[in-house]
């Protein structure tokens, strides 16, 4: 699955005279409707008055490292430490916080983030459908493979999925996901995620929770439980075969041991008719 990032390390347009200094964002993608927090971070303390801008236009202010801070309504601009200041929107709107961002020293360096679409939306988690995402035990016993899935609501962009087991066998599964956009607004599509297994996957009793990566969640993760179900403890051999697999094998081993006695049989036809015809010859030379 790939994902679209939005780069957020950026360079500083001029080389900062008192070392290096970085601006950030807390997450891969702005989220809208979301908090959004820009980090200004330097290797060495900030003494000179910062300003935050957005398309040339002030947005926050520090004077200096004893002043006080300063931001338009909707923002929050606050000194973490003597090297890190951020610059928090309260919610992302594309359509007034997009652009060119820029945080401006004293000394006239100038450090730039481009926020641009597409943006990230928020995924709802009371539409992801977990129904169908736990293994039958009818499933499991009947020694085929099988499907389990998830599907999420619309958003942007889609969502990284993977079922994690826990109990007798620790085992991250990673399915196959693809998208739908059948009634979602572009760019948002439903994410689908579709799992296959058998009656060996797994052992034991085990525990299913759902892993989910998205911009949108809070530390881009969220974790829902699934199920409790049963498979085989030891993985089945001779006995959890069809009667078609084991006579498959029957015929393979009888096979393995015949195809090597006949040609054994025929090579020591083959010899004793030479040594017949050799002792016929041998007799006609002695007459």
């Amino acid at each position: 699955m790939c994902w679209t990032f939005l780069m957020v390390v950026l360079v500083s347009a001029n080389h900062h005279v008192q070392g290096y200094a970085f601006l950030t964002i807390n997450k891969s993608l702005a989220v809208i409707g979301q908090s959004l927090v820009f980090v200004y971070r330097s290797d060495v303390n900030i003494t000179d008055a910062i300003t935050f801008k957005l398309n040339d236009m002030v947005q926050g202010r520090c004077i200096n490292k004893y002043g006080q801070c300063g931001s338009l309504e909707g923002f929050n601009i606050t000194r973490q430490s003597a090297r890190v200041m951020t610059l928090e929107i309260a919610s992302f709107n594309e359509t007034v916080h997009a652009g060119k961002w820029t945080v401006w020293d004293t000394s006239n360096n100038i450090h730039t983030l481009e926020l641009s679409k597409p943006f990230a939306t928020v995924v709802n988690t009371s539409l992801i459908d977990i129904a169908s995402a736990c293994p039958v035990q009818t499933d499991i016993d009947s020694l085929h493979y099988f499907t389990v899935n998830i599907t999420t609501g619309c958003a942007y962009p889609i969502v990284n999925i993977s079922w994690f087991s826990t109990g007798n066998n620790n085992k991250t599964l990673e399915p196959v996901i693809t998208s739908d956009a059948v009634g979602c607004a572009a760019p948002q599509v439903k994410t689908i995620a579709e799992l296959k297994l058998n009656h060996l996957t797994l052992q034991g009793r085990v525990n299913l929770t759902a892993n989910m990566i998205h911009p949108s969640f809070d530390n881009a993760v969220y974790d829902t439980w699934i199920c409790v179900t049963d498979f085989p403890d030891v993985p089945e051999s001779m006995s959890a075969l069809s009667a078609g697999a084991i006579s498959g094998i029957v015929i393979a081993v009888l096979l393995a041991v015949a195809i090597p006695t006949v040609w054994i049989v025929y090579k020591r036809k083959i010899k004793k008719k030479a040594e017949d015809v050799q002792n016929e010859d041998n007799k006609e030379d002695q007459n």
